[in-house]
C-alpha cells in the first residue's frame, strides 16, 4: 500500500505496517497476480462499512485476463482519499491459490442485507477463520514473503508479497486516520 500527502503529491511512500495518516492523504495499491492466485482486498472504514476494493466482482477470477494482469486499486490515475470521517481504517489483503467461496458467499449476503446493517459479522468471522487456518497449516499471517503478487507503487518501486506454503497469504493494515 502506498500513500501520498496532499502537500506533496510527487512523493510516494510504502506502508508496510500499521500507521497514522490524515484526512486528505491519498492511498493506492498495485497488484499483479501470478498464475492462479486469487487476490481479495477489503476495506473496513471507521463506520464499520465493509467494501471489496479488489476484484471488482468475484467473476473476475474466471477470466483468463485476470491472471497475469496488472491492476491499480483504485484504477490507474485515481487514488483513495481519506475523507473527514476519522478513526481506524482496516485494509485486509488475502491471497489464495483457490477461490475463497465461503468468504465470497458471506460478502455477497452482506451486500444484499446492507440496508438493514446486517451480515457484517459473518464476513469478519470468515476472514478471521482464513487467517487462523493459515497459521494452523504452518503459514504466517502478516509477514510479507516472496512470489504470489507483486505490489508496485506508481513510481515503480516494487514490494513483493507471496502465497506461503499453505497456498494462502493474509495481511491486515490498520490506518489510524486522524
Amino acid at each position: 500500500m502506498y500513500v501520498q500527502s496532499p502537500k506533496d503529491r510527487t512523493q510516494t511512500k510504502l506502508i508496510r505496517r500499521d500507521t497514522t495518516l490524515y484526512t486528505g492523504d491519498y492511498l493506492k495499491l498495485y497488484i499483479h497476480p501470478k498464475s492462479s492466485t486469487c487476490v481479495y482486498i477489503f476495506h473496513l472504514d471507521p463506520d464499520s462499512e465493509l467494501t471489496l476494493l479488489f476484484p471488482s466482482d468475484f467473476q473476475s477470477f474466471e477470466s483468463q485476463a485476470y491472471h497475469g494482469g496488472r491492476y491499480f486499486v483504485p484504477r490507474e490515475k485515481e487514488w483513495l482519499k481519506l475523507d473527514e470521517h476519522v478513526g481506524d481504517e482496516v485494509f485486509t489483503i488475502l491471497a489464495s491459490s483457490k477461490r475463497l467461496s465461503r468468504l465470497e458467499s458471506a460478502y455477497t449476503k452482506y451486500i444484499r442485507s446492507k440496508k438493514e446493517k446486517k451480515g457484517l459479522q459473518p464476513v469478519l468471522d470468515e476472514i478471521k477463520s482464513i487467517r487462523r487456518s493459515i497459521i494452523r497449516f504452518g503459514g504466517e499471517v502478516m509477514r510479507p514473503i516472496s512470489i504470489a503478487a507483486n505490489l508496485r507503487s506508481p513510481d515503480g518501486n516494487v514490494s513483493a508479497v507471496a502465497v506461503n506454503k499453505s497456498g494462502m497469504y493474509a495481511k491486515a493494515i490498520t490506518i489510524h486516520h486522524r
